[in-house]
């Protein structure tokens, strides 16, 4: 009995190796006459930088988070390094098949030491192509105009127009990214590529095959040693063993993958140099941590385990659960649990920096309002973790603080979403934002006191929408804990009756990252500065209505430049 569970080991493991290798270098597709594509970039650079490239896969690969694009995949990554020696060198990059692709970029991490603060000191890279090859043969070749309109340069990477080799971009910071700006079924030569399914009834023969042809060879075979060693220590063996032999293999060969949700790049495998093998060894020690076989479905399954075993987060520093598994920010759950209140010469300070940005504004002419969103916690504290209860809040101090010190219109929506609270579920279960339904009702409580300033509007009512029910798109906390595919909520949508009156810009010369301008053919209607963050995305498709033109900025963009209002 002994003798023949061992002998079967050696044969499962033995096919399974044979069927990651053949699923691996895709014999399958071979096989049956699939095609090859390869990507080739031409380049240089007077920098050394590794170029890694990455995809976004079409289906369900990956999914929409809230309004955030896809997430870029790092599994079947290819590295190539472009040397700074300023001649052209051609990258070469294969191209996966068994899935469709809805974008690509590189991510190019370069030699500097960090940003770069003296213009002397600014390295370039020159692109002159980007060239799509299928079995060998060319069929599409980016270049000149067309290369322009399709290449996006992120803010590590700055573009100037005057180059002699195609595009040139100047380098700003050690980590950037270029990237094709449509989706590769809108480009001419992507729309080509088919996607590929690998026949699993090819692998599945070979497994059967492999381990029938390995058995009989091996129960033929003197072995006289195995008799020595017990059964127990022989199977312990060998699983720590195929352990570490399955882990190589699927790193190389993955066949069984679950998307990796952080948001960050992986660490590339490294290339062999003779000259520094100590940095060779460190490069692959990284390379190992983070890439190592198995390694997500590890993270998924110990995420499982945490949420729906044991009730918390995977990930307590970011996400709290709280009752019938609702989640939590941990940020926002600090502020109204465990902050302490700010002190007087704090609210000192914010009330006067208020009262001088109003005061800015006041002489050109210019109302300023302060709308403030509710804490999750606050509306809903019955579904808050076990033994926690708010207790203080920030929001809430600034608020009566403003109030009580200056005279700048501060419209508060924590009593009114209170009010609605029995009438309508107001927040997502599975992130920390406000719902559809919260945000109208702060659009209503906004424009209600700019009627005061401005005379009346003509404001949606609840007469003017319909409230559709539908599945939640918004999950960023269950995005967070890497459970955004198990865990989805009901929710309703606020859809206007009438089509808006707006039109929108969604790039603005000169203006940071993701600001936008709407417009409306309107011109006595006013205009508006908006700095917002992500809770004003369901104020602002019925806000957009009643300016004849209207600018929002970004927080982040006014944490970074805190004269961004005054330049706008």
């Amino acid at each position: 009995m002994g003798l023949n569970i061992r002998v079967a080991f050696w044969s499962a493991l033995f096919a399974i190796i044979l069927v990651y290798v053949l699923n691996g270098n895709h014999l399958g597709i071979a096989l049956t006459g699939g095609d090859a594509y390869t990507l080739e970039v031409r380049a240089s650079s007077n920098a050394n930088s590794r170029w890694t490239i990455q995809y976004v896969h079409g289906g369900d690969a990956f999914v929409d988070v809230g309004n955030r694009h896809k997430k870029y995949s790092n599994e079947g990554s290819s590295t190539q390094d472009l040397a700074g020696n300023g001649e052209t060198q051609i990258l070469s990059f294969r191209l996966p098949v068994d899935k469709e692709l809805d974008k690509l970029r590189f991510q190019i991490e370069n030699d500097l030491l960090g940003e770069v603060q003296n213009k002397k000191d600014v390295k370039h890279l020159d692109v002159e192509s980007v060239g799509l090859l299928k079995n060998g043969e060319q069929i599409l070749r980016l270049k000149g105009r067309k290369l322009k309109g399709e290449l996006q340069n992120n803010k590590g990477l700055f573009r100037q127009n005057k180059s002699k080799k195609g595009q040139r971009f100047l380098f700003k910071r050690k980590l950037s990214t270029l990237a094709l700006k449509r989706e590769l079924s809108k480009i001419d030569g992507f729309n080509q590529m088919e996607v590929q399914d690998d026949p699993r009834w090819f692998y599945q023969l070979s497994f059967f095959f492999a381990f029938a042809l390995f058995y009989v060879l091996i129960s033929k075979l003197p072995v006289p040693q195995w008799k020595e060693l017990g059964l127990y220590d022989f199977l312990l063996a060998m699983i720590f063993i195929g352990i570490l032999i399955l882990s190589n293999l699927q790193l190389k060969y993955p066949m069984m993958e679950v998307a990796n949700t952080e948001k960050r790049g992986m660490y590339a495998a490294p290339d062999f140099d003779w000259k520094s093998p100590e940095k060779y060894l460190k490069g692959l020690t990284l390379f190992y941590r983070e890439n190592f076989g198995f390694r997500n479905h590890f993270i998924r399954l110990h995420n499982l385990m945490k949420y729906y075993v044991f009730g918390v987060s995977p990930v307590p520093q970011k996400v709290h659960v709280g009752k019938e598994g609702w989640l939590f920010k941990e940020l926002l759950l600090k502020d109204i649990v465990c902050t302490k209140p700010l002190s007087e010469r704090e609210l000192n300070k914010i009330c006067k920096n208020a009262q001088n940005v109003q005061r800015k504004f006041h002489s050109q002419g210019i109302k300023y309002y302060i709308l403030l969103p509710t804490e999750k916690g606050i509306i809903y504290p019955e579904y808050m973790p076990f033994g926690l209860s708010p207790q203080n809040s920030i929001r809430r101090q600034v608020s009566e603080a403003l109030r009580a010190k200056t005279n700048i219109p501060v419209i508060d929506t924590e009593e009114v979403l209170k009010r609605y609270k029995e009438k309508y579920f107001l927040y997502y279960k599975y992130d920390f934002h406000w719902n559809e339904i919260a945000g109208f009702i702060g659009y209503q409580l906004l424009m209600e006191e700019l009627s005061k300033d401005f005379g009346p509007f003509e404001v949606e009512t609840w007469e003017d929408v319909d409230l559709k029910k539908g599945i939640s798109e918004i999950k960023g906390l269950s995005y967070t804990i890497a459970l955004h595919k198990e865990l989805s909520e009901k929710t309703q949508y606020v859809v206007p009756k009438r089509e808006h009156q707006w039109n929108e810009r969604r790039r603005v010369k000169g203006a940071p990252k993701g600001t936008r301008v709407t417009m409306v053919d309107k011109p006595k209607l006013p205009s508006a500065l908006i700095v917002h963050d992500s809770f004003f995305a369901s104020i602002k498709p019925f806000l957009a209505n009643h300016f004849s033109s209207a600018i929002y900025l970004q927080n982040e963009a006014k944490a970074n430049n805190p004269r961004l209002e005054a330049e706008f």
